[in-house]
């Protein structure tokens, strides 16, 4: 067999290869036949050996056409054979698998042979697995994992639908592996255990499935028909109550997250009541005595996932949902509000992360605000209050970036050795205290110490999704239009009415002064941005762009929106005088910080820079904005 148009996969040194008799492929010839393969693969030798001492030399190259002549044996011994206690299959799968890292290995013109011999070897896992051993099962899904992410490269979408008559009898297989592990759970010590392997090499099948094929009724009937939903949650739920097996735990949680994107599926999940079991299974778990808990398993990041899946849930759902995704909230008060104290005590990166998750599930519950109030009222009366002290101590963070590194670099340093002089919530009469929340702390980051940019990117983010909470549970400014217009259900604002700058207090709520320090760091954020854009420096993607442009406009929102509501239904302590010096305040404030874009806007125009790249033609000429501008000066003027 000539060398021409074939591809090298290299040598692997194995501590047997003495013992071995050196093989060749290039003694096989076109008429082969399966068995000869079979025959040629099947001598003694130990179960550790490594298949890549196959090739005897670097120089020596295997082609395509072998692979699916092996890919054929392969397929056939399945099922011929009645002893899977040989290595035999285990090495066929491993040999392929080490050939199909090259990707030059299987060409698209040639995708219908690797599919009919691999789509027999789903249907003989299906037919024979509880007479096979967990080696082999392994090895196969192993391979089936590497095909499969090689094809869906290749192959176009009219051949990715061939994978559909993969799902009966993949779906008949996943469920014994996963009972099978359930089984065996309460006597498994070592998390190494092969029954491990097996299950999580099946959930990256299950996922790939679940992208190349579309979903249709054949692959929601597979689904149900096999219970597989229902074992993947009863597996879950023991992994927790009896913290074993954390990472497979984490894929478990994934795949279900993946799966609740569809919506018949995620009806499914509704209808066994998955994030219920899963809940119950969390308090269990918690509340196990601490010698019992090991420490490789992180319960914090398991509720953080099951967090997500619940937000998924809601968002395919929607009000089917709603009362579920109270109940959890309610039942782990105790465990969000911990992390935004965290947050506002000490910040580091994780508890970002964890807020983030539990703010975007309160987010998107917040459009049946009214079934939650109707619900329970307690909490959620309990979380608004801490949404709004722990965004009033992100927003003082995010101003004094050196400040937020430090605590980062040192989370045990106590607050009172670390007070920021620029902190004041209470600033004089007729000051711009807007300018305030900008004078440098005094306690800088220490040398060695660098600012951790996506660090502060992932608490901007928080802080905008805070800023959305706190939007979408006060009444937005179309609402308080609307209330002063016709004078009918008129509220109390929420918010206190100090323009002062927002402190690192932990128990500070937000105030006026917050949304004006608010607005006046994205407006920075968003100069700072454009400059280097137009420098053709590193710049902030779109999306990153987009967000600061959206928490910009949701705090001036909110500051004029309760600073109406303060003017018309003002505490019995503000007079009439106090309350036009607020809206002079006020005015002031947002002439100031926009000021530094009509600045810039001269500047780049001195130095011939095309309006097209100026922040204030696409920053001050947003309808939005320019509304909201015009809606104070209005104000003002009365």
């Amino acid at each position: 067999m000539s060398a021409v148009g074939r591809t090298s996969i290299g040598k692997i040194d194995s501590p047997k290869t003495d013992e071995l008799d050196k093989i060749s492929l290039d003694s096989l010839d076109k008429t082969i036949l399966e068995k000869d393969i079979v025959a040629f693969l099947n001598k003694e030798f130990d179960r550790k050996y490594n298949p890549g001492v196959l090739i005897e030399d670097p120089d020596k190259f295997v082609s395509e056409y072998d692979l699916v002549k092996i890919l054929r044996a392969l397929s056939n011994q399945l099922y011929l054979t009645s002893d899977f206690d040989l290595p035999i299959v285990s090495v066929i799968a491993d040999f392929l698998v080490l050939a199909l890292r090259n990707p030059e290995m299987m060409k698209k013109e040639n995708l219908e042979d690797w599919y009919r011999p691999s789509t027999s070897i789903v249907y003989a896992l299906s037919e024979k697995c509880e007479n096979m051993r967990i080696n082999v099962m392994i090895s196969l899904n192993n391979f089936l994992c590497h095909l499969l992410q090689t094809m869906h490269d290749l192959s176009d979408m009219s051949f990715k639908c061939k994978f559909m008559d993969w799902i009966t009898p993949w779906a008949s297989f996943f469920r014994f592996s996963l009972r099978l592990l359930e089984k065996k759970m309460p006597t498994i010590t070592d998390e190494k255990d092969p029954h491990f392997k097996l299950v999580s090499l099946s959930l990256a099948l299950f996922q790939h499935i679940i992208i190349l094929s579309e979903c249709n009724q054949t692959w929601f009937y597979a689904i149900r028909r096999h219970l597989i939903l229902e074992s993947m949650v009863s597996l879950l739920c023991t992994t927790i109550e009896l913290h074993k097996g954390f990472p497979l735990s984490r894929s478990l949680l994934t795949s279900l997250i993946l799966v609740s994107t569809v919506s018949g599926l995620a009806d499914s999940l509704q209808s066994i009541q998955a994030v219920e079991q899963i809940n119950e299974a969390l308090q269990k778990s918690r509340d196990m005595p601490q010698e019992s808990k090991k420490e490789t398993f992180s319960w914090l990041e398991v509720f953080e996932l099951t967090i997500k899946l619940a937000t998924s849930l809601l968002i395919t759902l929607r009000h089917q949902f709603a009362s579920t995704a109270i109940d959890l909230l309610v039942k782990h008060y105790h465990e969000i509000t911990t992390c935004f104290i965290n947050i506002r005590n000490s910040p580091d990166a994780s508890s970002i992360e964890e807020a983030t998750h539990a703010t975007s599930l309160l987010c998107n519950l917040t459009s049946f605000k009214h079934v939650w109030m109707s619900q329970d009222q307690s909490s959620y009366d309990k979380y608004v209050v801490e949404v709004s002290k722990t965004c009033n101590s992100l927003i003082a963070f995010a101003l004094r970036p050196g400040l937020l590194q430090h605590f980062m670099n040192h989370p045990h340093l106590p607050k009172n050795q670390s007070k920021d002089p620029s902190s004041s919530s209470s600033l004089k009469p007729n000051t711009v205290p807007g300018l305030e929340t900008h004078r440098p702390s005094k306690l800088r980051p220490l040398e060695g110490e660098h600012i951790n940019l996506d660090v502060h990117q992932a608490l901007f983010k928080l802080l905008s999704q805070m800023l959305l909470f706190l939007h979408n549970v006060n009444p937005n400014l179309s609402e308080v239009l609307t209330m002063v217009n016709f004078g009918i259900g008129m509220k109390s604002s929420q918010i206190e009415i100090g323009i002062g700058a927002p402190s690192i207090e932990a128990n500070k709520a937000m105030s006026l002064g917050s949304f004006l320090s608010c607005i006046s760091l994205c407006i920075r954020m968003y100069v700072k941005n454009e400059k280097s854009a137009n420098a053709s420096e590193p710049s902030l993607d779109q999306h990153s762009a987009n967000k600061i442009i959206f928490t910009l406009e949701t705090s001036l929102s909110m500051l004029i929106s309760q600073a109406l509501l303060t003017h018309y239904n003002p505490p019995s302590n503000i007079n009439e005088r106090e309350k036009q010096m607020l809206w002079d305040e006020i005015r002031a404030e947002l002439n100031s910080m926009f000021s530094v874009i009509t600045r810039y806007k001269r500047k780049s125009s001195s130095s011939n820079l095309g309006l097209s790249k100026n922040p204030g033609s696409s920053l001050m000429e947003r309808p939005f904005i320019k509304m909201l501008l015009q809606l104070v000066e209005l104000r003002s003027n009365k």
